[in-house]
């Protein structure tokens, strides 16, 4: 009965061998080793079962990388502004008033005062020196009125009928001088020299002669002085033009002058140019003083900034 049992256990561990390759407890040599199967038995046992191919879909096959889905839209960063506030006002002046530190303003709130007295009183001196300045033009153009109007009266006026009166005379002289020499042509027709009407009409020509040669005297030398006057009105002309330029100059430095302590005085008055919020200037170095009241400002010093909420009011850097 026994060996029956181990005979047909022995053939089951044998079959287990041929088809899965594997070894079973109890089977095998009587040392416990597990005898190898065979080499072709092996390879079947660690051979892959062969898949159906499975056709791959367009999308799939397609060589091209995936389109990156498109970013939700997110509000743009903005940047954080910052102004700096300067003293404007040229030399040293000194600061009345500062707006206190980290104080929220308005675009045309008054930040500080810079002291302005004595660029009022240099402003009203500089009035006086304009006002002298055009004092000075207005007196330079009269002149030129006055030296044009001489010109046109002597053009349009005198000189036009003395002109003419010598002109009329040197006609006179020359038809009376023609009329007494065809007088004296027609009585040389009848008489000789020696005869009295001939002696008295060549006398008299001669007479006529030295007048129309006077007369004519007379015209040359007119046009002599009339060229010369015309000239001393054109000089007299040009030079009131000169100085009228002169003084529209200095008139023109005078004003630019002004102006300039104008928009001094102005500047003392510093105002904010945005809304933001206030940040005094901390002194740059050991020797420097905090920008507070009383202190001496100089050109282009900093006072403060002026920033947009979002940044931290701290100290100036």
């Amino acid at each position: 009965m026994l060996s029956r049992v181990f005979s047909g256990r022995m053939m089951v561990c044998m079959v287990h061998w041929v088809l899965a390759s594997a070894t079973l407890p109890g089977c095998g040599d009587t040392t416990g080793r597990v005898s190898a199967p065979p080499a072709k038995v092996m390879l079947k046992a660690t051979e892959q079962p062969e898949l159906p191919a499975v056709p791959l879909k367009p999308e799939q096959a397609s060589t091209k990388a995936p389109k990156p889905k498109p970013k939700p839209d997110l509000e743009p960063i903005r940047p954080s502004t910052s102004v700096v506030i300067l003293c404007e006002v040229e030399g040293k002046t000194t600061l009345l008033e500062v707006i206190p530190h980290s104080t929220a303003v308005k675009r045309g709130d008054v930040l500080a005062e810079l002291d302005s007295a004595p660029l009022r009183e240099r402003l009203a001196e500089q009035e006086i020196a304009t006002e002298k300045a055009r004092q000075a033009v207005v007196e330079a153009e009269n002149d030129l009125a006055v030296a044009r109007s001489a010109l046109t009266n002597y053009t349009e006026g005198s000189v036009k009928a003395e002109e003419a009166e010598i002109a009329r005379r040197v006609r006179v002289t020359r038809e009376g001088e023609a009329a007494a020499k065809r007088k004296l042509e027609t009585l040389l027709k009848n008489l000789t020299p020696q005869e009295y009407p001939v002696r008295n009409a060549q006398q008299t020509l001669d007479q006529l002669t030295v007048v129309r040669i006077q007369a004519e005297g007379t015209a040359d030398t007119f046009k002599v002085v009339k060229s010369g006057r015309l000239r001393a009105f054109g000089i007299n002309i040009e030079r009131a033009q000169t100085t009228l330029k002169a003084h529209q100059a200095t008139l023109s430095h005078e004003q630019v002058k002004r102006d300039k302590l104008k928009a001094q005085v102005v500047r003392c008055t510093i105002k904010a140019p945005v809304d933001g919020r206030v940040i005094i200037a901390s002194p740059t170095s050991a020797s420097d003083a905090p920008v507070e009241p009383g202190q001496l400002m100089r050109e282009k010093q900093v006072l403060m900034r002026i920033t947009s909420d979002s940044q931290d009011p701290g100290v100036e850097q």
